[in-house]
């Protein structure tokens, strides 16, 4: 404002972005799973699929497999870990039920061949398998830190049944505090000690309870898991909540970068870069999947606590180099890609693959591509810019 011809500035000091930008780390990992319905985006096997910070989770009919990002794997290519969590002993023929769906859809346009774009697929925040054993249900959820996995236990119903069988650490033990340690060469992995509980007359009963391994000299392959319950109420419900922590484990940011945020009038952020990451969290992407250095872009909602959309944007050598958005909540992204399948769209200025610039312009809902194109040969782009009829303006250095 301007007071007595004094120019007042009212706006963030840095002490409260440093705090703005705290409080949006601390809700980003709040932020819950989308369990993804496979629509032919992955291996068959997989019935739906979870990405968070730092890991991907694949739940086929009898397993859960996690790809976690390996530290040890960093001066090579990336390449994941894998733990495979089976339940030993099951029902047979188990079934898999999706619970709550989402708002938001997911959308692939991967590579420039539209008769490869998967589109509109069904996401949710629970999944549940039903009767793993008799009177015992079993529901994945979470957020990008951490995964739960419920068992509910019917009344009347065995709990001790329970056994689960882990593959792919190079060991597992169970630490003083009562939590499942998963080797991983120096790595680790933690699920924390269960917590067991009913609820009664509205009231929650906390019940004792602990790990048990079976077999626990053999190797990791032989050595069931199963739960050590205390006195309960066996004519009331059982909830057994064991939860995975990655933080201890898993950095989910390889060759991360930022370049360039803005902003909409309903205070919704959109981020550009670019990541080598292959744990990068996806919500309803055109992409997916990366093969190296690849572009970004993520919307937030106003508050910072859930993705409108995250999606990777090219495939390897790719640079977003800045955002822009319009009134409309479409975003606006130019930068350098050197990937020979940039996805672009029918009738686009240019679309011969090459040492190129690029303009992409997502929906508001990150759906669909309004329009994305190769535009030539440079060194360098520095920006972009929308006018009032949404015209894009870029600007940088060339050699042609």
């Amino acid at each position: 404002t301007i007071d007595n011809n004094r120019h007042i500035c009212r706006g963030f000091s840095k002490n409260s972005i440093n705090a703005k930008n705290t409080e949006l780390e601390a809700n980003y990992g709040k932020i819950p799973l989308h369990f993804e319905q496979n629509a032919g985006q992955v291996d068959e096997q997989v019935k739906f699929l979870a990405r968070g910070r730092g890991y991907s989770l694949f739940l086929t009919s009898d397993e859960a497999v996690m790809a976690l990002n390996s530290p040890r794997s960093k001066a090579q290519s990336p390449k994941p870990d894998f733990l495979r969590i089976k339940i030993a002993d099951a029902n047979q023929s188990l079934s898999i039920t999706p619970e709550n769906q989402l708002e938001g859809k997911t959308n692939y346009f991967v590579g420039s061949d539209s008769s490869q774009w998967k589109t509109d697929i069904a996401n949710y925040e629970r999944v549940r398998y039903p009767q793993i054993y008799d009177g015992v249900d079993l529901v994945f959820y979470g957020n990008q830190e951490m995964l739960e996995y419920d068992f509910i236990v019917s009344p009347n119903a065995e709990p001790t049944k329970i056994e689960l069988n882990f593959d792919g650490a190079d060991d597992l033990e169970i630490a003083d505090n009562g939590d499942l340690v998963f080797k991983f060469g120096s790595e680790e992995l933690r699920q924390h000690k269960p917590i067991a509980y009913q609820e009664i007359n509205g009231e929650r009963k906390e019940v004792a309870a602990n790990y048990k391994i079976q077999n626990p000299k053999s190797k990791i392959q032989n050595r069931n898991v199963g739960f050590q319950i205390g006195e309960y109420d066996a004519n009331q419900p059982l909830i057994i909540d064991p939860v995975l922590s990655y933080s201890t484990y898993l950095g989910g940011g390889a060759d991360t970068f930022g370049t360039s945020i803005a902003v909409d009038a309903s205070g919704s952020a959109y981020i550009t870069g670019s990541t080598n990451a292959l744990d990068f969290p996806t919500v309803n992407p055109f992409q997916s999947t990366t093969n190296g250095q690849a572009g970004f872009v993520t919307k937030l909602n106003p508050s910072g606590t859930a993705f409108v959309y995250s999606t990777y944007l090219g495939f390897a050598n790719t640079f977003p180099s800045s955002i822009k958005v319009d009134a409309a909540g479409s975003a606006f992204v130019a930068g350098l890609t050197l990937s020979s399948n940039f996805p672009t769209t029918p009738g686009a200025y240019r679309r011969t693959p090459g040492v190129n610039s690029f303009i992409t312009k997502l929906s508001p809902n990150g759906a669909s591509l309004s329009y994305s194109t190769y535009l030539g040969s440079v060194i360098e782009l520095n920006g972009i810019a929308i006018d009032l009829s949404g015209n894009a303006y870029v600007t940088g250095f060339t050699q042609d």
